[in-house]
């Protein structure tokens, strides 16, 4: 981890030291070119037209986006490295698409609608010990150790609905992004339900933009909040909470953030804060 810290860091100044440093030379305006989302919430907003970008997140997660149109993305998300446990060797990966339904007027900067399908986990095996019952199958694997559901998954594909808001007032940005899923499961029994839409997610982003700390680099304090209703039965529970700083220039945006994980009975609260890693190339 420190390795890979290390050589994010000396890309990045790589192309600082590129940058010109002549003062008669008017260097035009720089903006977040990752605005379409914050570490990992989405905003209402997408890249450029044109735009292509590839994403290595804490190593194992590599993310690609494209925007055809001025308001269309197209994404990717999958792991990037060779399995090292078990669940790895599943199959992870999702495909997804953005719109941008309302375009930046004043201070609404955008409101977005988000579709993801993706195919997590392999097919298991449950054995039922009551009632002489058949054992059933179900699919299981990293996304139900993240997303604590409690209901067995009766078919690989999870699909994930977003709408998702941002707001700007002069260097403050603040976003929210209703989420949902949605799964094919099991009951306690090993019958199927219906495809039924669980759990449901709330986000908040509050960004502070400091701009142009040096006549090479921009900087940006991020805060993400999470807020997740895990079972239908029961009450709101608190999810993690993600904060940190944001480098970008032009073409580059690097992340460094911590991931806390407040008292909860569905998180550790002894896990000690857990780090965050992005790396995004533009083109």
């Amino acid at each position: 981890m420190w390795f890979t810290i290390f050589l994010h860091q000396i890309l990045f100044t790589a192309l600082c030291l590129s940058q010109s440093t002549d003062s008669s030379v008017i260097t035009p305006v720089v903006t977040d070119p990752l605005k379409n989302r914050l570490f990992l919430m989405p905003t209402g907003q997408i890249m450029d037209e044109g735009r292509f970008s590839i994403t290595n997140i804490d190593i194992l997660l590599l993310h690609l986006s494209y925007s055809p149109l001025s308001y269309l993305q197209l994404d990717a998300t999958g792991l990037a490295y060779p399995a090292f446990y078990e669940k790895d060797k599943d199959i992870n990966a999702s495909f997804g698409v953005k719109l941008q339904i309302v375009k930046p007027t004043g201070f609404l900067k955008g409101i977005a609608l988000g579709v993801d399908v993706g195919y997590f986990g392999q097919q298991r095996q449950h054995y039922c010990w009551y009632d002489d019952a058949p054992p059933f199958t179900y699919y299981e694997g990293v996304f139900d150790d993240l997303i604590p559901t409690g209901f067995l998954r009766t078919s690989p594909f999870v699909t994930s609905t977003i709408i998702a808001t941002s707001f700007e007032c002069s260097k403050l940005q603040a976003h929210i992004n209703i989420g949902q899923f949605f799964f094919e499961h099991r009951n306690d029994n090993g019958e199927v339900d219906n495809f039924m839409p669980f759990p449901s997610y709330l986000q908040f982003g509050i960004v502070y933009d400091f701009g142009n700390s040096s006549n090479k680099s921009h900087v940006k304090l991020i805060g993400e909040y999470y807020i997740t209703k895990f079972h239908p039965d029961e009450g709101i529970s608190t999810g993690f909470i993600l904060t940190g700083f944001r480098f970008y220039g032009k073409n580059t945006v690097i992340d460094i953030a911590v991931r806390v994980n407040p008292a909860s009975r569905h998180y550790n609260s002894d896990i000690p804060p857990l780090p965050y890693l992005g790396f995004n190339f533009f083109i």
